[in-house]
Order: structure tokens, then sequence, then C-alpha cells
């Protein structure tokens, strides 16, 4: 039956919003409102492009990917199902990008570090529909009569060039694309619950400074309201964004995590975590200093919702990683998560009939 009516979700596009532009070097939020009146959002494809102004007095160094250290953090929401992606840096996304979509972001960028306007450029695709959950439909966004907003905060000259000494050094253009893939629901066919999405996905980040050299620094997840699909770890710099390689956490670190104080996975050691991270997903070279601790399906086996991490309880509750730490100058842990939410809000579902929203919320709640 499920089957059956998804089939009925058809005639697959895009569509894209105005894009925005900014002119100065300075950190920056921008807004971006979508049209409402569409159905089901499969994913966000973020493009990010622009061009530096150069007149040098000695040259400095190019910092690869500086494109996506630029792009500071990103926020999306709808006024019907809250936020979706939540205080995601641009670095984090990338990789996230590559676990989940099987394939490295693409980005350029800029052609030289002299005098002159290099251009730089960078995309990536965020799914709605997780593509390693065995129903990604379960987490289509539906969209119709909602109002969907991107937030997104840019950085300054020094992502993109280290050092030099430049006369004239400005960000003269800065615009964000970004492009909906959209699946439609067939005119003229009745929407069936088998149709209806009753969870959204999430993705979030945690920034958590260490200031101490500690064994077992806990660090507290949130609990109650969601379903982890995956759960990975970076050490960063929290001045120059920098990933930092395994400075933070040691190779022989330990680290483990538990739910309501019992473990969910034993003590391993953080070398283990990134080696099994490069056999599940198929990285040779691994981002300095990342793993994933937790990973329910990849995209060669798909898992079901009662195969992850399920913290949806009315109960008080906790989730705590603890990890071995060690205090570097600027040093932090960065814990990204991922997963699915059920749907609380009558609002989500409030343009259908009564009694398929009635029949929907019996199902989340």
């Amino acid at each position: 039956m499920a089957l059956k009516a998804f089939r009925r979700l058809v005639d697959n596009r895009v569509f894209s919003a105005a894009a925005i532009t900014i002119t100065q070097p300075a950190i920056q939020t921008n807004n971006q409102g979508y049209p409402a009146g569409e159905e089901f959002f499969q994913g966000l494809s973020l493009r990010l492009y622009g061009s530096l102004n150069l007149t040098t007095s000695s040259a400095g160094t190019t910092l690869a990917g500086g494109v996506f250290r630029f792009l500071r953090n990103v926020y999306f929401e709808t006024d019907k199902h809250g936020p979706i992606v939540n205080n995601v840096d641009g670095l984090s996304l990338v990789r996230l990008h590559r676990l989940l979509n099987g394939t490295e972001a693409a980005y350029s960028d800029i052609s030289a570090n002299t005098t002159g306007t290099p251009a730089f450029t960078g995309s990536l695709f965020l799914p709605f529909a997780i593509p390693s959950s065995l129903r990604p439909e379960d987490s289509h966004l539906y969209m119709k009569s909602a109002r969907g907003k991107l937030t997104w905060q840019g950085g300054v000259f020094t992502d993109f060039i280290s050092g030099g000494t430049y006369s004239d050094k400005d960000i003269t253009s800065i615009s964000m694309q970004q492009v909906a893939s959209v699946k439609a629901h067939e005119n003229g066919s009745p929407l069936l619950r088998a149709d209806m999405p009753v969870y959204k996905p999430f993705y979030e980040l945690k920034k958590v400074p260490v200031t101490a050299t500690t064994s077992g620094q806990k660090i507290e997840l949130p609990y109650g309201d969601r379903i982890y699909m995956g759960i990975a770890i970076s050490q960063r710099n929290n001045s120059t964004l920098a990933e930092l390689d395994n400075t933070v956490i040691g190779r022989t670190a330990n680290i483990r995590l538990e739910k309501n104080n019992m473990a969910r996975i034993n003590t391993i050691h953080w070398g283990d975590v990134q080696d099994e991270t490069k056999r599940i997903f198929g990285i040779e070279a691994l981002p300095a200093g990342w793993g994933v601790i937790l990973s329910c399906g990849d995209l060669h086996k798909p898992a079901q919702i009662s195969e992850m991490l399920d913290t949806v309880d009315t109960a008080q509750g906790t989730l705590n990683l603890f990890v071995d730490t060690t205090a570097v100058s600027n040093g932090d842990v960065w814990v990204l998560t991922w997963g699915f939410m059920p749907i609380k809000s009558t609002a989500a579902f409030a343009d259908l009939p009564a009694d398929l929203q009635a029949d929907l919320m019996k199902t989340v709640g």
C-alpha cells in the first residue's frame, strides 16, 4: 500500500530562490524566504560563489576549501516544522555531504592570491529524505502553504588567504543560491496517509570548548525528542576554524556513549573509531581529527527507524558522550548529529482533510 501510494508522487523538478549578495568582508547574517505552494522537499542544494579584490605587496597562502570555511553557520527552518538545520558550519556540511551522499562536495578555491579578482565556488547537497534510511520518504518535508527560511553567516577575508601583505583585500561579492529538490504530488489524486511523512530530519552541531585535559569529559546531547541516525566528532580550532589532527582527542583516547547511564557504545579507542569510519564509508583519506561514533545505515545497507538510537520519551532521560580530551590552544570538540524527529505540530498537516489530520496525529503522538 505505502509503496503504491508513493508511486503517485511524481514530476521531480527543482526551483531556486533568488540569490543573496553581500559586498562587505565583515561577518554578516542573511535571510532568504521561500515561496509557498510546493509539496514535498527532498533536499536542499547550497551554492556559494563570489570573488575577492586583491592588490598585493607580498602574496599570502591560499587556504584549501576557503569557500566552506567562509560559511560559518547555516540555519534552515519552516514555520510548520521548526528548525531542520541548526548551527552547522560549512566544513561540517562538507563532511556530512560525503557521509550521506557518497561523493565529495564540489568546490573551486580562488585561482590566485596575487593582485586581481580571483573567483571561488562551492556546492553541497543536504538531503531531507536521508538516503541511508530504509524509507527516505518518511522524512520528506511536506511544504504546502509552508514558509521555508535559510539563514547563513559569512566570514572574513582570512578564510581564503593566510598571511601576506595586501594594500587592498576586499570580498567584492558573495552570493548564495538555494535550489530545493521537490517531489510533487500528482494532480487530481487524493493524498493518503501513506503519502505523508511523519518525521522531519534534523542536523545539529554542538561546539564544546576543551579548557583542561580531562579523562572522560562529559558532553550532553539532546534527549527526548529525536531519533539519532549518526553522531560525528571533529576537533577544531575555535579561532581559525581549522580541523585539528587528533591533538584534542588522541588516537588512544577512550570514548563511549551512554543512554540513561547505560552503555550504548562501550569504551573504544578514538583511533578505532576513525578506522571504522574509513571502512564503513569507504573514505581512504579521513579528514583531520574526524570520526563517526554512531552510524545507523549507509548507502549500501539502509537502516530502519527501529535500528536507530531512539530517545523519544516523555520521561526525563540522558544521552551523554564521554571523551578523553587534551587541552590545546583554542581547541574544541564539535559534535555533529543527524536523524529524525516525530512531527508533533498539527500545523504541519494543516492543509490536509480533517480525518487525515486526526489519523496522522495518532501516529506521531
